[in-house]
């Protein structure tokens, strides 16, 4: 172990294997932990993995949000009652039954440490796929 990994698992409260959860991560790090102290919190590995999780959690709600919002605009260019129109409120009902803070939940335990949907995995992937690869890609973790 070098000073430096000696250094931040001290800092972290963490193993040096543990660090490496953090290689790919896209979020600023430096930010989070900012955060964190700004609000007399002493960063610690776990503490910044979940902060990762619920930025990962929010983007996803933010992303339903603006899809339900251009799902509704599209139903709204369709004559009320139509195939096309009530085809697009099911998908809108479909999708809006999904709730980033109810149905994405995370684990930490060292080289386990994972983030997952508890509900509605299939109805996030089939409406929010290309969303859902970002938010991974920021987070450096999949769902």
């Amino acid at each position: 172990m070098t000073g430096t990994e000696s250094l931040l698992c001290s800092m972290l409260d963490c193993g040096v294997l543990d660090l490496s959860i953090l290689d790919d991560v896209g979020y600023d790090l430096g930010e989070i932990c900012e955060d964190l102290i700004s609000e007399k919190i002493r960063p610690t590995l776990n503490l910044i993995t979940g902060e990762i999780f619920r930025k990962g959690r929010d983007a996803l709600t933010e992303k339903l949000r603006w899809k339900l919002e251009e799902m509704a605009h599209e139903r709204d260019g369709y004559d009320r009652g139509s195939e096309d129109y009530e085809m697009m409120q099911e998908q809108i009902d479909e999708l809006d039954s999904c709730d980033p803070e109810v149905d994405v939940d995370w684990f930490f335990n060292c080289l386990d440490t994972h983030v997952y949907f508890l509900n509605n995995e299939d109805v996030y992937r089939k409406y929010l796929a290309d969303e859902i690869s970002d938010i991974e890609s920021d987070m450096g973790f999949s769902f």
